[in-house]
Formats: structure tokens, C-alpha cells, sequence
């Protein structure tokens, strides 16, 4: 079996697993390894998802020179030791990485590797917008913001993405265990008080400048999403373009949301869906 695409601890990449609870996974990562990831010259690339197996964590992945990770991972064990001995961090684990090129592409994995790296740069500056704002449907409103950002870049027209949308929609529905019919019911009182709302984050929010500090980040991102779309045109990814931006924009959301991330994702869909369905009768 050809392993090219697997990585020992400390082999270019290092992987780390931190388990916390929801709320710390935050704090933790915006504000005290951003700075330090965010800093450091020697590191290449880092990003970060969500997970849950036995218990909820956080995954943290980062690239660099083989010689230069054993003074990251100091770096990064010096960060992490006071709050693991203060118990909120409840374990800690770093583990070999496997690529994903059976999802992701054997020949886009290491461009989807570094829109992960921007995206997680981005959702860090994301994260800290929300933490200025009471409006408590602002995740929302940005997942929705985030989807049909990258549905535009990937050039998608209005019909396309109104089938891509509701296919993945009536997906996550089929998908989601609990009460759909009271989700239903919240994501039509969401979206019947959030309109205008919505049509402010569609139409107006900026997602590369509502921060300064995002500029250093816009040109990369988007140079990194053509490289993709080229590769595709060219008809040299054995994976289906749909299916591919699908899981871009699902480990998107899952870096945005804290929490319940199922729920959170369908009704992200459910409310782009129905905006999409109320601007195409708004134009007849």
C-alpha cells in the first residue's frame, strides 16, 4: 500500500488533538495559539477543525520544515501545559496525519490543504467579530455569508446555486436524527425575522474586509481557489466538483460554529435556500 500521503509525527506536518470543552476550544484558539501561528515565520501552514469522537476537540494541524517542528512543538506544549495541569484542557494527544486525498483529490490536496490554512486565518478574525456582536444569530448569518461566498468564487450562477443549495439542504434534513419538524419550524421563524439581516450579509458584508488585518490573506485565498478551478477544468481531479465544494464549505462551517454543528449547518442551508427562493419570486 503506497503511504506517500501519511505522515509521522513530526514528518513535515504535526497533529495535534486538544481536548477541551466547547466554550475554551475558542478561547484558546484565538487568543493564545493564533498569535503564536499566526507569527511564527517557520510555520507554512496550520489549520484547525472541530471534532467529535469519544469526546469533543480540537484538531490542529501544522506544516513546516522537519527540522524546524521540534522548536514549534515547544512552542505549542508551552502553551498548552499551564492549561492542561489547570484542568481545562483534559487531554492531549499528537498523532501521525493522514491526507485526505480520497475526499479532497490526490492533485488538489495540497492546494485544499492551504485554503484550509487561509480559512482557518479567516474564521479566527470571524470568531473574534462575533464576540462583539448580541445578536445571537450571527453565526448564522455569517455560515450563510461563507456559502454563498464560496459558491460565487467557484462561479457558480444564481440557478446553479439554488440547486446546489437545496440538494445539500434536503440532504442535511434527511440526514439530521432529531425533531426536523420543530427545526422546520425554528429555521421559518429565523429566517421570517432575519430578511433584512440577511440580504446585509449576502449583498454587503465583506468577508476580507471587515478586518484590516485579512488583507494579507485576500489575494493568496482567492489565487488558491483558481488554482483549484483550473485543475477541475482540466479535467485532472478524480473526484466530482460538487461534491468537492460541498466538503469545503462543510469543514468551513464546522471552524464557524461552536457547537451542534449538524443542526447549525442545515439550517445555514434552510435559510440560504429560502433567501435564494425569495429573491428569484421578488424578480418575477
Amino acid at each position: 500500500m503506497n503511504r506517500d500521503n501519511h505522515f509521522i509525527i513530526c514528518d513535515n506536518w504535526l497533529y495535534y488533538k486538544i481536548y477541551t470543552g466547547y466554550d475554551f476550544a475558542e478561547e484558546i484558539l484565538t487568543n493564545y495559539l493564533f498569535p503564536y501561528l499566526n507569527d511564527n515565520a517557520n510555520i507554512k501552514k496550520w489549520f484547525f477543525i472541530r471534532y467529535k469522537d469519544t469526546d469533543f476537540h480540537l484538531r490542529l494541524r501544522i506544516l513546516s520544515d522537519e527540522n524546524n517542528l521540534p522548536l514549534i512543538m515547544m512552542g505549542i506544549n508551552k502553551i498548552l501545559k499551564r492549561h492542561y495541569h489547570d484542568g481545562v484542557i483534559s487531554d492531549l494527544s499528537i498523532n501521525s496525519y493522514k491526507q485526505e486525498i480520497e475526499r479532497y483529490g490526490k492533485n488538489t490536496m495540497q492546494l485544499t490543504e492551504t485554503l484550509f490554512h487561509l480559512n482557518s486565518v479567516l474564521t479566527v478574525y470571524l470568531l473574534d467579530y462575533i464576540s462583539n456582536k448580541e445578536d445571537e444569530n450571527i453565526r448564522w448569518l455569517l455560515g450563510i455569508k461563507v456559502i454563498d461566498h464560496t459558491l460565487n468564487h467557484f462561479n457558480y450562477n444564481f440557478e446553479e446555486k439554488i440547486t446546489f443549495v437545496e440538494t445539500i439542504k434536503t440532504i442535511a434534513y434527511n440526514g439530521y436524527s432529531k425533531n426536523v419538524s420543530n427545526l422546520n419550524k425554528i429555521a421559518n421563524i429565523n429566517f421570517n425575522n432575519n430578511i433584512e439581516n440577511i440580504e446585509f450579509y449576502i449583498s454587503q458584508f465583506d468577508l476580507f474586509h471587515f478586518n484590516p488585518n485579512l488583507d494579507i490573506i485576500e489575494e493568496p485565498y482567492f489565487r488558491t481557489i483558481e488554482d483549484i478551478k483550473n485543475i477541475f477544468n482540466l479535467n485532472q481531479n478524480e473526484i466530482d466538483k460538487s461534491e468537492y465544494i460541498n466538503s469545503i464549505i462543510h469543514m468551513n462551517l464546522n471552524r464557524l460554529f461552536k457547537t451542534r454543528n449538524t443542526m447549525n449547518e442545515f439550517m445555514c442551508y434552510y435559510l440560504l435556500n429560502r433567501f435564494y427562493m425569495y429573491k428569484l419570486n421578488s424578480n418575477k
